[in-house]
């Protein structure tokens, strides 16, 4: 009798193992349910959903209306004043450019940050529920040691 007690808790350790390796928690949960385990199967973490990455909209470019030189009659007979205009045209753009570069770098960083954030998040969350996992499945063996050990 004891030795059949032994079986049948070495055939129930390796059904669970083969189970629970298979996603079977529900099926692993409802035998413990029916041999009086009280312990209930700890739930799986609602997993935070992942940041956006920013989109930082289209850069500036020089053909933009707003970079473009409206040249009168005069800007064309006098160079240094075309010069100037094109000038003042050119750095208007430079400038821009520069903020949005800056834009979509900081946007970047908060959003490599909140990513980081996230995948720690769920990796903590994830070995907490393994952690918890283990735990029951330890004493849920524990707990058909002592009903074979009760059995026998």
């Amino acid at each position: 009798m004891k030795q059949e007690a032994q079986q049948a808790l070495d055939t129930l350790s390796n059904i669970s193992v083969k189970t629970l390796a298979n996603g079977g928690h529900q099926e692993w949960a409802a035998l413990g349910d029916r041999l009086g385990f009280a312990t209930a199967l700890p739930e799986k973490p609602v997993l935070p959903p992942a940041p956006q990455e920013p989109d930082p909209g289209e850069p500036p470019r020089e053909d933009d209306p707003k970079y473009v030189v409206e040249l009168s009659t005069l800007d064309k007979l006098l160079s240094s004043r075309r010069i100037k205009k094109q000038d003042a045209a050119l750095r208007r753009f430079e400038k821009d450019r520069k903020a949005w570069n800056e834009d979509r770098d900081y946007a970047r960083g908060i959003y490599e940050k909140a990513r980081a954030q996230h995948d720690e998040t769920i990796a903590q969350l994830e070995a907490a529920y393994e952690a918890a996992l283990g735990q029951w499945k330890a004493d849920f063996e524990a707990y058909l040691t002592t009903l074979a050990h009760r059995a026998a």
